[in-house]
């Protein structure tokens, strides 16, 4: 009878972890070929094929493709190597590419599994399975063809290797020994974050060896270090390159005070809820605890394991140049799962656990496919979209009648739809000179070639299309000073698109201003503070003043007021203008919006230089300004609008004029942008 209990336990037990498993194959290939392809995708298909424009051309060597391909990255080899040859036997499409990946992903599923069942007990290792299996964060990164499910999946089978091998008595040592190394080379191929997370994970191990494994540990680790060595030369190279900084797009996390906090809502759905059905299965498994104290170390291990990465991330992205995002956490993530679960009785009442455990699967799925509407929801910047859309465009309103352009990191984001629907967009480009970045445009200085560009158009539309970049929030401005109707938009998860029309119709969107406020210097003004004896005569660009800096007035009249009076949420957009004239071409002078502390601390400065704009002394030239602020900590905060002449060269501004606009409340995937 006791044998007849054993054997319906176990037989229960792999059931359920077949349900999960199968639950995790279910979400994963849910529409995972009819996602839109994504900016990173792109940027690693384009990587790994010998001609950026002409992605179907291969590469004439392996060296080649390791010279060209890998080496200015700053990823390991791994993905790009593998994605090079699996192309070339299947093809680029979206199901073909992400395929080995969505895999990765579900077998990562079953290794927590067997980590929480050999660290714990089998029932600690079925809730880490189901939260892994349902968890948008895992899921998110199972569905994409880049690093992180690889390294996961490495990242945990080292880690039951690791555990096999230091723990457990093994029959087949050598095939452990060896499958230890091969995982563990694997993370370090696959992400130089997992890289890091097998790394602990190695030291680690010289703690609890003992005279009948050590022998073995350092035969893994040698072997480990035999197939690194090909890559060594690459991954000296990689750190020259030191971060994410240079590509000018990853901010420092000190810049967002609630970072982790933030990073642990994300991991858990976006949902405090979700939050409190962890923490109450937590608490439910302290009324009985059942757990032995051998599995302590166990315990100590999974919170190390789990705050060192972010701890060294972080503070490495604060000293030296920023390399952490949500997703390079992927790999010690399951490790607080394990922390969280290592409390979980086994065997216990097995039905009723059981039943939880089923109960938890259908929330945590309910909750991640409904309540925060993960397959309805876009988390990348869309590419098949925005072509959908301007092939749309053209057929509605005549190709011939619309300007269009559009900012992306190279032209195959657009040019991999537009061949797969056998289709052609005449973009007009920012840059002549550079091919492959004639579609970029950043901001700055280079506002001007876009704001020629709307000068020059004589259509009766003007497209603006950008996805998976930084867009200068000016470029809706400048075009609205020609086509000042919007006939058309469609906001996305970093993403937008935008077309204008010269005239009103039955078809323009009304767009309100959340706040307004200008000031041409003919009156006083209750929301500009400044010297009023440098208001002059002298110049002026529309009525009779205008206001004169020079070194003994650096700083105009000032525009000054709290965040909750002229905002609604973070995502709202502050867009500034002024007119500017000066007589030396030499003059040095910012529009600047600024944001500080309800006690003055200033926080966030932003400046567009005026000779971004002006190229001649003596004429009036408009400067644009418009910001959506990533940090805003409190609607008692101050926004401060002013125009600074740090040169002292005589200067003359007028007709300051401040609006504030919705925004995208999708751009940064945020469900709470209130203020």
């Amino acid at each position: 009878m006791k044998n007849f209990a054993n054997n319906l336990t176990k037989n229960t037990e792999q059931l359920l972890l077949l349900i999960i498993i199968g639950v995790a194959t279910i979400l994963r290939f849910y529409n995972y070929s009819s996602l839109s392809i994504t900016g990173d995708e792109i940027s690693a298909i384009l990587r790994v094929w010998s001609s950026e424009m002409f992605p179907q051309n291969h590469y004439t060597s392996f060296k080649e493709l390791i010279d060209i391909g890998v080496r200015p990255d700053g990823h390991p080899a791994g993905v790009q190597v593998f994605t090079t040859f699996w192309t070339r036997l299947f093809g680029i499409t979206e199901a073909s590419v992400r395929l080995p990946f969505v895999l990765a992903g579900i077998l990562s599923v079953y290794f927590s599994y067997l980590v929480g069942r050999d660290w714990f007990n089998k029932n600690a290792g079925l809730f880490v399975a189901a939260s892994m299996c349902f968890l948008q964060f895992p899921l998110l990164y199972s569905q994409i063809a880049r690093p992180y499910s690889p390294g996961l999946l490495f990242t945990l089978m080292a880690t039951w290797f690791w555990t096999r091998l230091i723990f457990y008595e093994n029959k087949h040592k050598w095939l452990i020994i060896t499958l230890l190394a091969i995982s563990t080379t694997g993370a370090i191929y696959t992400h130089y974050f997992s890289f890091f997370q097998v790394l602990i994970v190695g030291i680690s191990g010289f703690f609890f060896t003992n005279k009948s494994n050590l022998k073995s540990y350092m035969i893994s680790i040698g072997l480990v270090f035999i197939l690194f060595l090909p890559h060594f030369g690459v991954s000296l190279g990689h750190l020259q390159i030191g971060g994410l900084g240079e590509g000018e797009w990853l901010g420092s996390p000190e810049q967002e005070r609630s970072w982790f906090l933030d990073y642990i809502l994300f991991c858990f759905n976006d949902s405090w809820q979700m939050i409190g059905v962890f923490l109450t299965i937590l608490v439910l498994t302290f009324l009985k605890p059942l757990y032995k104290k051998s599995q302590n170390k166990f315990r100590i291990l999974a919170l190390i394991w789990f705050v060192f990465p972010f701890l060294v991330g972080y503070y490495y992205s604060v000293w030296v140049n920023p390399v952490l995002q949500r997703s390079v956490l992927l790999f010690s993530f399951p490790f607080l799962l394990l922390l969280v679960f290592s409390f979980v009785p086994y065997p216990s009442n097995i039905k009723r656990l059981y039943a939880l455990l089923l109960l938890f699967l259908a929330v945590g799925v309910f909750s991640t496919v409904f309540l925060n509407r993960f397959y309805s929801t876009h988390r990348f910047g869309v590419l098949k979209e925005i072509v959908e859309k301007v092939l749309e465009y053209q057929n509605k309103y005549g190709d011939e009648n619309i300007t269009k352009t559009i900012n992306i990191g190279h032209p195959y984001f657009v040019g991999y739809y537009l061949e797969r629907y056998n289709a052609e967009v005449d973009y007009i480009p920012f840059d002549t000179e550079n091919t492959l970045h004639r579609f970029r445009n950043n901001g700055g200085e280079e506002l001007l070639a876009f704001k020629k560009i709307v000068d020059n158009s004589d259509t009766k539309h003007f497209l603006y299309q950008w996805s998976s970049k930084y867009s200068p929030n000016e470029m809706l401005p400048i075009i609205q000073e020609k086509y000042p109707y919007m006939i058309e938009r469609e906001l996305y998860f970093n993403a937008e698109t935008y077309l204008f029309s010269k005239e009103a119709s039955d078809n323009t969107i009304k767009e309100e201003h959340l706040y307004f406020s200008e000031y041409a210097f003919e009156n006083n003004s209750n929301d500009w503070k400044g010297q009023a004896e440098y208001i002059t005569s002298n110049k002026a660009y529309s009525g009779k003043f205008s206001e004169m800096l020079t070194k003994e007035n650096e700083y105009s009249h000032t525009f000054s007021n709290r965040v909750g009076d002229i905002f609604t949420t973070k995502e709202n957009i502050i867009n500034v203008t002024v007119m500017g004239n000066f007589d030396n071409i030499e003059c040095d002078a910012n529009l600047v919006i600024s944001l500080s502390s309800s006690d003055g601390v200033m926080y966030n400065w932003n400046g567009m230089n005026f000779s971004y704009f002006i190229k001649d002394p003596n004429e009036w030239k408009k400067i644009y300004h418009s910001v959506r602020f990533h940090d805003i900590r409190s609607s008692d905060d101050v926004i401060s609008v002013y125009v600074w002449n740090s040169s002292g060269k005589p200067l003359y501004v007028d007709d300051l004029r401040i609006s504030v606009t919705e925004g995208n409340p999708q751009i940064y995937g945020k469900l709470d942008i209130s203020l």
